[in-house]
């Protein structure tokens, strides 16, 4: 994911460096403009079934520290299974 949006200029709304500017801003069209083509492209890079559950998400931001939260808990049950 990083390595794809690096080039564009674009994981700084992932990492959380680009925050939402006040409304009134000129530059908010612009943001939210963004915003909505990265949560696109994130939606479209994980399962249907994931993609759903996390669709009410409208902040890139928010929905990429979802998925680090859901894809970085272990399930030590299936993980002792391996050992």
């Amino acid at each position: 994911m990083m390595r794809a949006q690096l080039p564009k200029n674009k994981f700084k709304f992932v990492d959380g460096s680009i925050q939402e500017p006040q409304k009134s801003d000129q530059l908010h069209d612009a943001w939210v403009r963004c915003n909505t083509m990265i949560l696109s492209w994130i939606t479209k890079s994980v399962s249907e079934k994931i993609a759903q559950s996390v669709i009410y998400i409208n902040n890139a931001q928010r929905l990429w520290e979802d998925l680090k939260e859901i894809f970085s808990k272990g399930d030590y049950f299936r993980f002792s299974d391996l050992l």
